[in-house]
């Protein structure tokens, strides 16, 4: 399965369409509502079904497109990737700074 997501201005939401291919057809996830019900305090701590189940790997094909549509966590923290990168960018500048200021020490 494939998601795609991108951002709607008109409706002001991110719009996602999971599409899958099997045996040479292709299917596309229908529309869905989330309705939202109200949780009585003595319910608060039962276990219910989820509002949405999906497998792991299909989880990880909505975050990925998620990122790619620039959608980043709360917290700031990025992805090994970029992670990655960033620790690759320090170490040039440091190169930079020692290379054109002898007398700073890596």
């Amino acid at each position: 399965m494939r998601w795609y997501a991108y951002k709607n201005f008109v409706r002001r939401s991110v719009d996602l369409m999971a599409v899958d291919e099997r045996g040479g057809a292709v299917y596309e996830g229908q529309p869905m509502t989330v309705l939202m019900k109200r949780i009585e305090e003595a319910q608060r701590g039962e276990v219910r079904e989820p509002t949405l189940s999906i497998p792991h790997d299909y989880a990880q094909e909505l975050l990925q497109a998620l990122w790619d549509e620039g959608f980043r966590p709360n917290n700031g923290e990025g992805g090994t990737a970029e992670s990655a990168a960033l620790r690759k960018h320090i170490e040039f500048a440091e190169k930079v700074a020692t290379a054109l200021l002898p007398s700073v020490k890596g």
